[in-house]
This record gives C-alpha cells, structure tokens and sequence, in this order.
C-alpha cells in the first residue's frame, strides 16, 4: 500500500524482531517501539502504569478516532533466538508475523504523509490517529495485568 516506505518498514520489522519481548519482559522492544513512535511523527508518545505503549496524532477537529493496535510481547523464552534470517526478499525469525508486523504496519502508516496516505486512504483531517500497543490482549483487556 505505502511502497515508497518498503525499505523502511522492513528496517523497522528488523529491528523491532531482534528485540527479545518474552512475555511480561517487553520493556526493552516497547521503548525502541516508543521512540520510533516519535520519529514516525506522533504528536504524543506515553508509557502508561501497566507498560502500554500509546500514541496519537491529531487530526484538525478530533471530531473521530482510529485507533491502530498491535502487541509487543512473543511467546518465546528469554533465551531465544530471533534474529532475522533472509532467503532472497523473505525474512524468518520467531515472532517476525505475530506481531512484530503489526507494530510495523503502524508505524508505516504513522509515518507516511497525513494528507497523502492516510486522508486518501481512510483517515480524513478530522481524526485523530491513535496507536496502542497491549501486553497481550486477552490479559490486559481482562485486568490481570
């Protein structure tokens, strides 16, 4: 969808990947992901008292929100392996699809031009866009956490 920031988004997908995030240990990969939360233009970046990674951009009214989501934690020990194997333009790692790659979708769609990318697509200049990460969804939606 955003081609001219394939290169980019598979940097972030890297990065983020190699990052250990055991579950309830993700204290590492959500500060890398904050700061690239800032780089990718979020008007406001927080770490919330549970380790939830929220971000928002403003639209002009905030008559609306989208709200994008994605997970920073993997089901893998501490001890394992992730770094990123490449065979020609594929990536293997452990946790390289759940969900690193949702992190990376939206950082991608954060950084892109608003009113290119994200107007034209889905998000008019009267939303606010706001990305949240949760420790694992079932758990923090339950109140475990």
């Amino acid at each position: 969808m955003f081609p001219e920031r394939e290169a980019w988004t598979r940097q972030n997908l890297i990065t983020l990947t190699e990052i250990p995030a055991p579950p309830f240990k993700e204290e590492a990969r959500g500060r890398a992901f904050a700061n690239m939360l800032r780089a990718a233009g979020a008007d406001s970046v927080w770490i919330d008292e549970v380790g939830n990674i929220l971000a928002k951009r403003h639209g002009k009214t905030g008559k609306k929100t989208v709200v994008l989501e994605a997970h920073l934690d993997t089901v893998f020990p501490e001890e394992t392996d992730v770094k990123i194997k490449m065979r020609g333009d594929t990536l293997y790692a452990l946790g390289v699809g759940d969900d690193t790659r949702g992190l990376t979708m939206v950082l991608t769609i954060l950084g892109c031009d608003g009113a290119h990318a994200l107007n034209e697509w889905w998000l008019d200049d009267n939303s606010h866009l706001a990305m949240q990460r949760t420790l694992l969804v079932l758990l923090a939606e339950a109140g475990v956490r």
